[in-house]
């Protein structure tokens, strides 16, 4: 297999990034794989709420590391942003996530929630998808929305799980 097509992906452990890339220099001669971010939020609060590992790591510090690894490796980061709707997936959050990933070598994959029947979250109606994509399209964000497949059998990412007796 070729480091291009293997991926890193990480919520982020404080103070790590810059040094993944640094051993890559060393090692491998050069940071070939992609590095995934689980972003999932443009600020710290929101980003606590839905990833609660996340108040080890300031949302700022997080975005700085990301800095030093693209500067380090020269490859770009890709932030992963599930998209709940109504949660994080507002116009005015669209434009506060392009403010901070705009201006390094960077990616965001947007994935719209797959429902599972036993949660709260939702997942966004379609034009609310591609509002949110072409807000930062807008503000010059390099942007893709991933594809769901399976989503009518319960069979899409995320949706997969044990099932019990009793419909659970």
């Amino acid at each position: 297999m070729a480091m291009r097509q293997i991926t890193v992906s990480t919520v982020g452990v404080p103070n790590t990034l810059p040094r993944l890339a640094e051993l890559a220099l060393e090692r491998l001669g050069r940071a070939q794989f992609t590095l995934a971010v689980s972003l999932h939020a443009p600020d710290q609060a929101l980003r606590e709420e839905l990833i609660p590992t996340a108040r080890a790591y300031p949302y700022e510090q997080l975005l700085e590391d990301c800095r030093h690894y693209v500067a380090i490796s020269g490859r770009r980061v890709s932030f992963e942003y599930i998209l709940l709707g109504n949660l994080n997936d507002s116009p005015r959050q669209a434009q506060a996530l392009a403010e901070q990933v705009r201006g390094f070598q960077s990616h965001v994959n947007l994935i719209p929630y797959n429902p599972i029947a036993e949660e709260e979250f939702q997942r966004p109606s379609p034009a609310r998808v591609d509002a949110f994509a072409a807000a930062l399209k807008q503000r010059g964000v390099a942007v893709s929305v991933r594809a769901s497949r399976g989503l009518d059998q319960n069979a899409a990412c995320g949706q997969l799980r044990r099932q019990r007796q009793g419909g659970r």
